[in-house]
C-alpha cells in the first residue's frame, strides 16, 4: 500500500460549531498526519478522541463541505456538527464493549430481567 503525506500538524484545533464544545473552546488531537491513500483521505491522530466538530477536520486538511462520505469513530456526538451537512448518517457497531449491538455481546450476570436495552420490551 502507497499512502501520500497531505498534511503534519500539532493537532490543536478550535471549536466553532454548535456541539457543546462551540464557542471557542482550543482542543488538541496530539500529533496528528492526513494521508491519502488511493483516494481517500485518512486522519491519522495521537489521542483517542471523539468527533464533535468540523473544525477538527478542516484542521487536519479535509473539507467536510467537499467530502462524499465522511466516516467517523464517535458514538453520537458528532451529529450537531455532521448531520446537518451529511445526506444520510449510518451507524455501524463497530464491535466494541460499547456500540449499537453491544447488549448481543456481552453476557449480563448480575442484572434483573428484563430490561431494556438489553432485552425486546413492548
Amino acid at each position: 500500500m502507497e499512502a501520500q503525506i497531505v498534511s503534519i500538524t500539532d493537532g490543536r484545533f478550535r471549536c466553532y460549531g454548535p456541539s457543546f464544545l462551540g464557542g471557542g473552546a482550543w482542543l488538541s488531537f496530539g500529533p496528528s498526519l492526513t494521508l491519502r491513500v488511493g483516494g481517500i483521505e485518512v486522519a491519522v491522530i495521537s489521542r483517542r478522541e471523539q468527533t464533535v466538530d468540523l473544525a477538527q477536520l478542516i484542521s487536519l486538511g479535509i473539507d467536510p463541505f467537499h467530502c462524499t462520505t465522511i466516516a467517523l469513530k464517535s458514538s453520537h456526538h458528532f451529529r450537531a456538527a455532521f448531520e446537518p451537512i451529511a445526506r444520510k448518517v449510518v451507524s455501524v457497531d463497530g464491535g466494541g464493549m460499547i456500540g449499537s449491538a453491544a447488549s448481543s455481546k456481552v453476557e449480563y450476570r448480575h442484572v434483573r430481567r428484563p430490561i431494556w436495552p438489553l432485552d425486546n420490551i413492548s
